[in-house]
């Protein structure tokens, strides 16, 4: 009886091996125990142990072994090691839990064969590792392959829970934990781990997996294509530090396959760091994110934040996302990232052209702002005023554009002598849209009285533009002051411009108001002037030194001033060249003869060929130009208007004292064969009639004659009444 009890021991003994696979182990030598019983494998023990029994590692080990569906048991390493024979080293189908309690926390569960894992949790079944490491110690994928011996070092399909264990991979082809992607619903949460390599550190992979993760610590190799956390299915991050130089640290996208079910990343806590390449965060739709909470090495994740949560830069250059309790201690935002001064903001926008973000002002704030080389800033006032302490309200050294609300408006405001509300510097561009521009405590009471607070508005030594629009709102740039300008383009001492860089000014809208000049366009200065108001109280609404062009806009001084005046000195920086083609003048232009100014050069360099004066101008028209005589002085350039005459007193352009040509165009609409006489008189009674012709310019186009009327051998300083007699 005793050989036949023993013959069958033998078969069963075979035949649980077939089962769970070879052992490979010193005949003799345990290396289990099961209260107080040893067993000579691991899996002998397993197969032996009671419900919820406690299976002690007792010697280094290397066998396959797998709990059975139904079976509950608990595995302490104690030290020791598992390493694989052929197959996963652990195959779980039941409940198994997998601690280390050694001292020294030397155990060990390892895979060494190629495609199996060191634990792999089935479908249905549940698995926690509480402590242990976990490995693949012959891993050798990289990114160019498996290279015979590559693999998962977890492989989760069922429930698992990987607390206080270390889990390696040193490899870069196979990810270093999976969690579903093979069977639907894998369930994985992780407490207080440390995850380090793997292409992939954690891959929640698709077929609605659920990923959590509580705390531990997440790395990857350093793997160009490395990720810390793939997610495909859903994650919640509460907490945990990732740490990537590859590719992402946290990178979400939806597989494309018939397994494909939501894909959404949810972050409320946890430290994320990129180096090198990496990108903390990326997202790709239809996936999706909400962060709520944690710190990251870049902005990226602000797109991510839900409302009524923020972005605040802590002090070593990290961003923290938490929630916006008291919006009222910070000065601007950018994307949900909130600043305390508007310069902290500005130091967060990368160098270079492709920022695209908005610095919105959130409140009054006082604050000299300096923009740096190299860097495009675009600053919404919001209806805010942003005062100065010491120095310019604003320095531009780089690309700067300023818009208002078109409701609120808001200001820029300095109120500290010799500093203007906005300096733009050699090399830096400017675009002021919207907002109203002052020095709110100017005391300039004269052209010899400072008071001692004054300076320029606007400074402009680089290329600004002025405009206006619906979206933004009206641009106001306003001082009282009668002792500086009001805007200056250029340097009033030109030498001091050592690099002889030309400082370019264009207004296109806005109403300028005040200042001993309104504009001063000064040495080095080029000034054009396409629209916008601009009032002066004091002397004239522009001064030009250097090169102007005026095509439009309005210009009003005090009845005894004059709009505009014109100055001299040289041919390089302040060449007095002064052109109008257009816009309304309340009175007329004069030549400036003060500080040194050549008056005749100046008066040389004026040029008008359009535009409406309240006085005579008529000694500075273009060659070729007409002007109307009345209650104001309309100057027309024939070869340019479009515009029609209907009649007037118009005066020759005189050069030289020699007899001119007038030349008057008409637009009327006629029959095409209808007749037009002009009835024209001079003073000169020496004109015949064939010194006035009638000249059809063009056939009819729709009704629409182009007619000319030229007047030839008309003295100097004559004047000539030319008015539509009939039309029939």
């Amino acid at each position: 009886m005793k050989f036949k009890t023993k013959l069958i021991s033998a078969f069963a003994a075979a035949a649980m091996l077939a089962s769970f696979g070879a052992a490979v182990y010193a005949e003799g030598e345990n290396v289990a125990a099961v209260n107080g019983t040893d067993y000579q494998t691991l899996q002998a023990a397993i197969n032996a142990a009671a419900e919820n029994a406690e299976i002690d590692l007792t010697a280094d080990t290397k066998e396959d072994i797998t709990i059975v569906t139904g079976q509950n048991v608990t595995i302490d390493l104690n030290g020791h090691k598992i390493t694989n024979d052929k197959e996963h080293t652990i195959t779980n189908k039941g409940t198994l839990t997998v601690k280390d309690d050694s001292e020294a926390k030397t155990g060990t569960v390892d895979s060494v064969v190629d495609g199996k894992a060191a634990v792999y949790n089935e479908s249905g079944a549940t698995a926690t590792l509480e402590s242990g490491t976990y490995e693949r110690s012959e891993e050798a994928g990289t990114e160019d392959g498996p290279n015979g011996n590559s693999h998962y070092t977890i492989n989760n399909q069922g429930t698992m829970k990987i607390n206080n264990a270390v889990v390696n991979n040193n490899g870069g082809h196979s990810s270093n934990i999976i969690n579903g992607g093979f069977k639907k619903g894998a369930e994985l949460t992780i407490e207080g781990a440390t995850v380090t390599g793997g292409v992939i550190a954690v891959k929640n992979d698709e077929y609605g997996s659920t990923l959590t993760i509580k705390s531990g610590t997440f790395s990857t190799n350093e793997s160009a294509d490395c990720v810390v956390v793939q997610n495909s299915g859903v994650a919640t991050i509460e907490g945990g530090t990732f740490t990537g130089n590859g590719r992402y640290v946290i990178y979400t996208t939806k597989a494309k396959s018939e397994h494909t079910g939501e894909c959404k990343t949810n972050i409320s806590g946890g430290e994320f760091k990129a180096g090198g390449n990496a990108s903390v965060f990326r997202v790709d739709p239809p996936a999706t994110a909400t962060v709520t909470g944690g710190t990251f090495s870049d902005t990226v994740v602000s797109k991510y934040i839900i409302a009524e949560y923020q972005i605040v830069k802590n002090p070593n250059g990290t961003y923290t996302v938490k929630k916006l309790e008291n919006e009222e201690q910070y000065v601007a935002e950018i994307n949900k990232i909130y600043y305390e001064t508007i310069n902290a903001a500005i130091a967060d926008v990368p160098e270079g052209e492709q920022y695209p973000e908005i610095i919105d002002l959130l409140k009054d704030t006082d604050e000299d702002v300096i923009i740096p080389e190299n860097k495009k800033i675009n600053l919404y006032l919001n209806g805010y005023t942003l005062t100065n302490k010491e120095k310019h309200t604003i320095t531009n050294k780089g690309k700067l554009s300023v818009y208002g609300d078109k409701t609120t408006g808001g200001t820029v405001d300095n109120e500290t002598h010799g500093k203007a509300a906005v300096y733009n510097a050699p090399g830096a561009t400017a675009y002021l849209s919207g907002g109203t521009y002052t020095r709110s405590k100017e005391a300039g009471s004269s052209s010899g009285e400072s008071g001692g607070n004054s300076f320029y508005v606007i400074q402009n030594q680089g290329t600004m533009t002025i405009t206006e629009s619906v979206l933004h709102g009206q641009t106001k740039i306003e001082s009282n002051s009668k002792f500086s300008s009001l805007v200056a383009n250029g340097w009033q001492d030109g030498t001091k411009n050592e690099g002889k860089t030309e400082a370019k000014l264009t207004i296109k809208g806005g109403t300028f108001s005040g200042g001993i000049n309104t504009i001063k366009n000064d040495d080095w200065g080029i000034l054009t002037i396409e629209n916008g108001t601009f009032e002066n109280m004091a002397q004239h609404a522009l001064l030009n030194w250097n090169v102007t062009t005026i095509s439009g806009g309005t210009f009003e001084v005090p009845s005894g001033y004059y709009t505009a005046a014109n100055g001299y000195l040289d041919d390089t920086m302040d060449q007095g060249k002064l052109t109008i083609t257009g816009g309304i003048f309340t009175t007329g232009v004069m030549v400036n003869s003060a500080g040194g100014s050549n008056a005749e050069k100046a008066a040389e360099g004026i040029n008008i060929s359009g535009g409406t004066f309240g006085a005579d101008v008529s000694k500075y028209l273009a060659d070729g130009c007409a002007m109307s005589t009345g209650k104001t002085y309309t100057v027309l350039d024939p070869k340019n208007d479009t515009g029609t005459v209907i009649s007037g007193t118009y005066k020759s352009a005189v050069k030289n004292d020699k007899y001119e040509q007038l030349q008057i165009f008409e637009n009327v609409t006629i029959p095409e064969t209808g007749e037009v006489s002009f009835k024209v008189t001079t003073s000169d009674t020496s004109l015949d009639v064939a010194d006035t012709m009638l000249n059809y310019k063009t056939a009819a186009v729709e009704g629409n004659v182009t007619i000319g009327l030229i007047i030839t051998g008309i003295p100097a300083d004559e004047t000539v009444d030319a008015s539509v007699n009939s039309v029939q």
